[in-house]
Parts: structure tokens; C-alpha cells; sequence
């Protein structure tokens, strides 16, 4: 038997009779929903959108035989064909994820813009021993990538995860992915020091925090003595700067801690503006966490003074600028930016504009101003507008209190 025939094994024997006969008594659609349930039956869920597609064009007047391309279709029929086109990628990629395929499912998902389905797949599956294929898609394509970091994480590991988050340049999802990545490693630090202080005092210290536990055994730091990975504990302090569930700040300020007592050797140089990596970021993340921010308002704003702009762009500057947004002092952040950042292009700049500070502090006039002062019209305009809305907006509160 040859392969064509070794591929038509699945159909029934009469297969082309009884679809002549169904086609001449019933009519195309009864013939199409044939093939359909055969296709279904025998899990060919693929051929189902060539299927579906010849049924459009057989609706739409359109050649049959076609090359499936919309050059040349005219309006409306143009979009009566797309829509039939992104019906029938919903219909297979269902069928896929009904039968389990998430990998089959999400190609005919990803062409029509619709990951929720898939997202949804993902949700349900347990993290342990994800397939490769799967983190791929929920992690890397973004489909989900809270679950897709906590696969990494438990299938994976934390070396794993810590590569993966440095190599992640979207922005769903990342503020969980922080929050899971310094909880894990927290907790990794907190089950050995707790181990490693048992064993030594022969006592149960397993309801002791972290830093009630390094509080005054120098013991735990000697001979280059670490209890995690020290370069994964630097990564994610530094990722931590980015955080803002408070509970997670918490546990990173003690990651701090522990770390700014290691021994020198492995205490690795970081990146502006955080190169003391534990002790520049401690002071930030206090900041954060509603301490006292002089102290990191005063670090960065040194940073920026020194730091050589044509190789990296002011990156303490923009720092400052968002941290003083995470603060509330947005006029204090057009001051920053302004004596900064003014001359950086857009395409570098990973804090607001001067446009969007002035709008966040809700000041219209402080905008118009900033915009004469640098000759820029578009700006100045949007001030006006947005004095003009302001004014609306009050007239409009006015007349309500007084009705």
C-alpha cells in the first residue's frame, strides 16, 4: 500500500460515495459538516481550517481552489473572508486545547491575536516537570508569564529563573515575577540558615526571621561561608529595586542584610546606579519600604553628578526621576530631569518624559513654562490643552456642587 493510501486509512471505506450522495440529496454545508465530524473524529484537526476556508469562498463566491491570500478580494467580502478565517483558528485551536495539545492549540491562537485560551490552559497545569515547550510559550511569548517564571522556578530552578528574568524585555507580568523570584530565594536563605543554626545551638529556631537569626553570629559569614548562590543573590536584590508589594521589599531589604556581611570576595561588583550592590540597593529599597529616601535621593543624585552620560545614558538620573515618582515628588523629578535628561533621546529613556511629569504633578503651568524655556512647541501645546481640560473638568464639579 502506498503513503497516500496509508493516509486515508482513518476514513471509512465508502468515504467518497457517501459524500457525493450527501452532497447531491443535502446540499454543501450538510457535505462540509461531514468531512468536519470525520476530521474531528479522527483528530486531523488541522485540515479543519482548509476545510472551513472552502466554505467560505464557497459562500463568498470566491474561487475555490485558492491560494487562501487576500490580495485582490474586495470590500466587504475581504472581511467577511478574515472573519470566517479567525473563526475557524478559534474553532481548531479549541479543539486542540479540549484534546490537551496546548503546543498544537497556540499557533492558531497566536494568528488571531486571542492568547487568553491559552492562558487559561496554562493556568491549570501544575509547574512541577513543565515541558520545555510550554514555559516557551507561557514564559518567553508571554503568554502567561507568572505562570510560565513559577515553572521555571520549580522545574528549573533558580539559576534558570534568575537568566530568565534577565533576558525578559516585556513588562506583563514582571512585578510577579520579581515577587516569586525574591520569596523563593528568601525562603531557600531562611531553611538553611535555620538548618545551619539548629545543627550548631542543637535547638529549634524554625519560627526565627532571617534577620533575628544573623543578628550576632559572625560564625554564619566566616571562611567565605554563603548559604546561596551570591550571584543569584545580587540578581535578585537588584531585581527587587523594581518591586512595590511591600511584603516583597521586606524580604529583599533582609536579603540586603545578609548580603552586605558576606565576605568581600563575594561581594561581585554591580551595575549603576547600584555597584555596592547590597549597600546602594539596602538604601533604596528602605526608601521604598517608607523609610526616610534622603539618603537614596542623596546617593543617586551623587551617581548622577559623576557619572559619564555619553556611555550610559544618565541612567542614576532617570533612576532618581522614578523614584521620586514612586514618591510622589513629580516637580522634584521635573527638576531632576530637566538637568539631566533633557538632551536623551526617547529611545533611552526608561522614566517618564518631562511631559508626563508635569501632567502627573497635575500642573498644566509648570509644563507651558518648561516648554518655553526649551523651545518646544508640541509641549507647550499640550500644556494649554491640558489647562483647558482642567478648567472644563472644575466648571463641570462647579455646576454638580451647585445643582
Amino acid at each position: 500500500m502506498n503513503e497516500s493510501a496509508q493516509q486515508q486509512n482513518w476514513l471509512p471505506a465508502t468515504w467518497h460515495e457517501e459524500l457525493a450522495q450527501i452532497l447531491q440529496a443535502q446540499g454543501s454545508e450538510a457535505a462540509v459538516e461531514r468531512v468536519a465530524e470525520w476530521l474531528k473524529q479522527n483528530r486531523h484537526y488541522d485540515r479543519i481550517l482548509e476545510l472551513r476556508l472552502l466554505d467560505a469562498r464557497r459562500r463568498l463566491g470566491l474561487p475555490l481552489v485558492h491560494s487562501n491570500s487576500l490580495e485582490g478580494i474586495p470590500e466587504p467580502t475581504r472581511q467577511a473572508y478574515e472573519d470566517a478565517y479567525v473563526a475557524a483558528c478559534r474553532e481548531v485551536g479549541q479543539l486542540y486545547l479540549e484534546d490537551g495539545n496546548i503546543t498544537a492549540a497556540w499557533p492558531y491562537f497566536r494568528a488571531i491575536d486571542e492568547p487568553q485560551p491559552v492562558a487559561d490552559a496554562i493556568e491549570a497545569l501544575p509547574t512541577e516537570d513543565a515541558p520545555e515547550e510550554i514555559i516557551q510559550i507561557a514564559f518567553h511569548e508571554q503568554v502567561h508569564p507568572a505562570k510560565g517564571f513559577r515553572m521555571i522556578l520549580d522545574t528549573l530552578g533558580t539559576c534558570a529563573a534568575v537568566t530568565a528574568l534577565e533576558q525578559y524585555t516585556g513588562s506583563k507580568d514582571r512585578n510577579k515575577c520579581v515577587d516569586m523570584l525574591v520569596a523563593h530565594l528568601h525562603q531557600e536563605l531562611l531553611q538553611a540558615i535555620r538548618y545551619a543554626v539548629a545543627e550548631r545551638e542543637k535547638r529549634d529556631c524554625s519560627e526565627e526571621g532571617l534577620l533575628e537569626l544573623i543578628q550576632g553570629r559572625d560564625w554564619l559569614f566566616e571562611n567565605n561561608t554563603y548559604f546561596v548562590d551570591t550571584s543569584h543573590l545580587s540578581a535578585t536584590v537588584r531585581f527587587a529595586t523594581e518591586a512595590r508589594d511591600p511584603d516583597t521589599i521586606r524580604r529583599a531589604i533582609e536579603l540586603c542584610e545578609y548580603g552586605r556581611r558576606l565576605s568581600p570576595m563575594l561581594q561581585y561588583r554591580g551595575f549603576i546606579p547600584f555597584e555596592d550592590v547590597y549597600n546602594d540597593c539596602l538604601v533604596y529599597l528602605k526608601a521604598l519600604a517608607g523609610e526616610d529616601p534622603t539618603p537614596a535621593l542623596e546617593m543617586l543624585e551623587q551617581k548622577a553628578q559623576h557619572e559619564n552620560a555619553d556611555l550610559t545614558g544618565h541612567i542614576a538620573a532617570q533612576v532618581k526621576v522614578n523614584l521620586l515618582c514612586r514618591l510622589g515628588r513629580y516637580k522634584e523629578a521635573v527638576e531632576t530631569f530637566r538637568r539631566y535628561l533633557s538632551q536623551v533621546p526617547l529611545n533611552q529613556l526608561y522614566c517618564p518624559t518631562v511631559q508626563q511629569l508635569c501632567a502627573m504633578a497635575g500642573d498644566p503651568q509648570l509644563l507651558c513654562a518648561v516648554a518655553r524655556e526649551d523651545q518646544d512647541p508640541v509641549g507647550y501645546l499640550a500644556g494649554l490643552m491640558l489647562a483647558v481640560g482642567a478648567q472644563q473638568s472644575d466648571r463641570v464639579g462647579a455646576e454638580k456642587r451647585s445643582g
